[in-house]
């Protein structure tokens, strides 16, 4: 090799990397791995800090329990319904409770029938209403009323059913499957027989005792029906049953059901065939709207699943009958057949009107009449007035000079009640005229709007309850009430409870005449 050749080689970089020592590296390099580390540690302490609060928040959001409304409804509407050891109050029928999972004591009042107490369990998935029934107070009570009883109740918890079939205990429908293929309602103590309903297929009976304030919990293979044979095994005999109910299971006919149902009485098809049985003969008396179709309903089934509407569509039925009338006999019918409600309030109303027309101002054993039939009349006070009058000694005419006969003083605190009284009976008979008789001040807007409400009201009830006394200064008085009203209009029930004041002026030189001046 010519030796320019060999110093050309030795001149080349040697390929291996040779170490370096530390005194060798820049200083600016080395002062920068520190730096980063230290920015890294930094990063991570912080991240953990800003995800730590956030975990710990969400693992006790989910673990709060979520609240489950409750619907309560009651026979007769118009309860009040609290929890017992909450704040929680509300009136039927738009009562709505939120509670969580578990179980609770509701106490609920009504005037007129007899407090309730009842336990009810709270699941999370509860779909089905809790109903209250009340009992009428006796006409005439001890001196202390019994406390109100425990009713003996048991839960029934399905689970994998099919979503939207029917559930009925003892033939009765206590509700339907939830979208998640579950369902929940109390049941009373005791054995019940449980069916459901699918697509009109009707599951076999299953008898369960149900012990107090134990749980029966039933699942898909409970409620199924019995499966088919396979395709191996012999075909079994046909089923005429089964025959039969598919050829008047679309039928829409009352004779076939019926004739259905006399041929198999306890057959496996017999719970539907009754169950559109009944809503057939519901739409054909809502169809007719008439009394007569509404008894035919009610007479079938007294306590069927329309049998409340039906009694308020006959109940309004027969008082547009004898609203108007001047008999009091035909009054005195319809109040022993409604024996409550609101229908029966102004029936009690009119027959007590057409009593007083027939009393004779003038005759002191006529009015004495009045008040022993009728105690608690609205004309009361006036013909005990009257009496009293027409018992007052005739004066002697004397020589002396005449007196100045000084007016008896009038309750000004009872003249005032007397036109929150005529408020009240000017809404319940839903008559404008009444009530501008002790509102003369109403504006237009006023006299309109409440006599379009009074017009499209078919059924309408005022009660209120006075707040201490009323309060009078000169001619100017103020009382204070708490204020129910209850309605159905254009078919839809409501009801609006308030607190009012009502400001009354008295007119000069008229003793006890009192009017409206303003009501907030």
């Amino acid at each position: 090799m010519p030796a320019a050749t060999r110093d050309s080689v030795a001149a080349k970089p040697s390929l291996s990397p040779v170490p370096r020592k530390i005194d060798q590296i820049p200083a600016a390099q080395v002062r920068q791995r520190p730096l980063k580390l230290y920015v890294i540690l930094a990063a991570s302490v912080l991240i953990v800090a800003i995800v730590t609060p956030l975990l710990w928040r969400s693992a006790h959001k989910s673990a709060a329990p979520s609240l489950v409304r409750l619907q309560v409804g009651s026979t007769p509407p118009g309860a009040t319904v609290r929890v017992k050891g909450g704040d929680q109050e509300c009136v039927t029928p738009n009562c709505n409770l939120r509670l969580a999972p578990g179980s609770y004591e509701i106490d609920a009042e009504l005037a007129g029938f007899q407090p309730l107490t009842k336990l009810i369990t709270v699941t999370p998935d509860q779909n089905s209403p809790v109903a209250l029934s009340f009992i009428p107070n006796s006409a005439r009570q001890g001196p202390a009323e019994a406390p109100p009883q425990h009713e003996s109740l048991a839960q029934l918890e399905i689970r994998a059913a099919q979503a939207g079939a029917e559930v009925f205990v003892d033939k009765q429908m206590k509700g339907k499957i939830s979208r998640r293929g579950t369902f929940s309602a109390q049941v009373p103590a005791g054995t019940h027989e449980i069916q459901v309903i699918a697509n009109n297929q009707v599951s076999d009976k299953v008898v369960r005792d149900f012990p107090e304030g134990g749980r029966v919990e039933l699942n898909r293979s409970d409620l199924l029906r019995r499966e088919l044979p396979t395709a191996n095994a012999p075909a079994p005999p046909p089923n005429p049953e089964e025959s039969d109910w598919k050829q008047v299971k679309d039928s829409h006919s009352v004779e076939n059901l019926e004739s259905f149902l006399k041929r198999y009485p306890n057959g496996i098809f017999s719970l539907p065939a009754q169950t559109q049985l009944e809503d057939l003969y519901w739409a054909r008396s809502t169809s007719s709207d008439n009394a007569a179709g509404y008894d035919e309903y009610l007479t079938k089934y007294p306590n069927g699943k329309y049998s409340q509407q039906a009694q308020s569509n006959l109940s309004k039925l027969e008082w547009r009958a004898v609203e108007n009338t001047t008999d009091p006999a035909a009054l005195e019918g319809f109040l022993r057949k409604h024996p409550s409600g609101n229908y029966h309030d102004r029936a009690a109303a009119r027959l007590d009107d057409l009593a007083w027309e027939r009393t004779s101002q003038n005759d002191t054993s006529s009015l004495r009449s009045y008040i022993q039939n009728h105690p608690s009349g609205r004309h009361f006070e006036e013909a005990q007035k009257k009496i009293d009058e027409l018992n007052r000694p005739t004066q002697v005419a004397r020589a002396t000079p005449p007196r100045v006969t000084i007016p008896p003083a009038v309750d000004e605190k009872k003249a005032v009640l007397d036109v929150l009284a005529r408020y009240q009976k000017a809404y319940q008979d839903r008559d404008i005229r009444q009530l501008q008789e002790i509102w003369p001040e109403m504006t237009k807007q006023q006299v309109k709007s409440l006599g379009d409400f009074f017009k499209h009201a078919s059924t309408l009830s005022l009660d209120y309850r006075v707040i201490g006394e009323p309060t009078v200064d000169g001619a100017q008085a103020t009382v204070k009430f708490t204020q129910s009203l209850s309605y159905v209009a254009s078919g839809k029930a409501g009801k609006d409870s308030a607190t009012v004041v009502m400001q009354l002026k008295k007119l000069q030189g008229a003793p006890g005449n009192w009017l409206v001046n303003s009501i907030r």
